[in-house]
């Protein structure tokens, strides 16, 4: 009897070291990329990470994006980002915005922070799992904008196996980058 109440002590001390180490907070999520070919910018690379606040079971979405231009200079553009749980649930749509300016052919890295949402409520201690980026929008030095196709895109995101609730809910959150 003691030997059974020695072994759950220390599977319980374990257990609370584990999940109070520094390791524990930062999960990474699992990332895709939506491209097409007429995309006036390509997403070469992604970073997408959950990072954890102080307060327990309170988290962020950190996204770094590689870009890289085509043969016309880029004044703004914007990433649409669409977070999904662990079964392909819809979760959240962003738009993360830049203004940096891309010359022609050349690379950018831009990263945003975004609040996790469940619908439309920010939600403590959410699991998002999946997060599936696209080029959204793209200002040109002349002025002119080029806007991706959503029906184009909702089709991809079916292949891919992203769950909607509602069609219109990939119309993203806007929020102003990078950070």
């Amino acid at each position: 009897m003691k030997r059974v109440n020695v072994a759950l002590f220390v599977a319980l001390v374990v257990t609370g070291v584990l999940i109070s180490s520094p390791a524990y907070p930062l999960r990474y999520l699992t990332h895709q990329a939506v491209t097409f070919e007429d995309d006036p910018i390509r997403i070469e690379d992604i970073n997408v990470r959950e990072i954890w606040k102080e307060k327990r079971f309170e988290s962020f979405i950190r996204c770094t994006v590689e870009l890289r231009n085509g043969p016309r200079t880029v004044e703004a553009y914007a990433i649409g980002f669409v977070l999904c749980d662990v079964f392909n649930d819809y979760l959240s749509t962003y738009r993360g915005i830049s203004m940096n300016e891309i010359n022609e052919n050349n690379e950018i890295s831009t990263t945003w922070d975004f609040t996790p949402h469940w619908g439309f409520e920010p939600h403590e201690g959410w699991m998002a799992y999946t997060a599936i980026v696209y080029v959204d929008r793209v200002r040109f030095a002349d002025g002119s904008v080029w806007r991706q196709d959503r029906a184009k895109l909702s089709d991809k995101m079916k292949e891919i196996g992203v769950l909607f609730q509602e069609e219109h809910l990939i119309e993203p959150r806007i929020v102003m980058g990078p950070q």
